[in-house]
């Protein structure tokens, strides 16, 4: 972890733990918030009812069909991040790729693959305010595997940030990341964490201090205030 992190001594908060059949319910029946929270979080200008209705299978107007298609991608990374719950599925590179392919297969070059494991080069810049974050080129499959941390709830929520600033794909980290994070939370009975699409600037400004001062710190700090169940 501390190959990525410039913080290593992040203070962890308090998550709610409510169980795992209450933790799985509220996710589920929680769906199109979470999805319309990623969504908003990118950037996309959609409302919740929208959201509501392009989950379920039908269309809207006014927006463009590849921003449909992205809405659409996240719910199926979402439905993915839920069976890998109930399916009780271990924490593996193959079921972050299969989320990744899920959310992002409407607009990745690769979905579903890691940078390192493709013919195609590049990958792996942030863009923010203050400059360009650059991902590492090489070794993720070993960048993967070096991720442990003691604390099941503190290695839960300290993946989100590993994810980002690994970025592992092409496309859709931080929305992988976030899936993945709620994947640890709900089976050990932890309320999920979705950050509000209404704290997109708060969101923005921890994610500026992730990527350009490897600082983990804020946007930890946001996840913990971002308890669904408080929602």
């Amino acid at each position: 972890m501390d190959t990525i992190f410039r913080n290593t001594r992040i203070t962890i908060p308090e998550i709610s733990y409510i169980g795992k059949k209450e933790a799985f319910n509220e996710l589920q029946k929680s769906l199109p918030l979470v999805a319309w929270d990623s969504a908003t979080l990118e950037g996309y200008n959609f409302t919740y009812p929208e959201v509501q209705t392009i989950l379920s299978g039908y269309s809207v107007g006014g927006h463009r069909i590849s921003d449909v298609e992205e809405v659409k991608g996240i719910g199926k990374g979402w439905f993915r991040a839920l069976e890998a719950i109930k399916n009780e599925e271990n924490m593996t590179k193959t079921l972050i790729c299969d989320i990744n392919k899920e959310l992002s297969g409407s607009f990745s070059i690769e979905p579903g693959v890691f940078r390192t494991d493709s013919s195609v080069n590049g990958g792996g810049t942030v863009r923010t305010p203050e400059g360009t974050y650059s991902a590492p080129q090489q070794g993720l499959d070993e960048l993967w595997e070096s991720f442990r941390v003691d604390d099941p709830l503190e290695q839960a929520l300290l993946r989100f940030p590993f994810m980002a600033l690994a970025q592992f794909f092409f496309d859709g980290n931080k929305r992988t990341s976030m899936m993945t994070l709620n994947v640890d939370l709900v089976r050990m009975g932890y309320s999920p964490i979705t950050v509000p699409g209404t704290k997109t600037y708060e969101w923005n400004v921890a994610l500026t201090e992730l990527f350009m001062r490897l600082d983990a710190q804020p946007i930890i700090d946001l996840l913990g205030e971002s308890a669904l169940v408080h929602r």
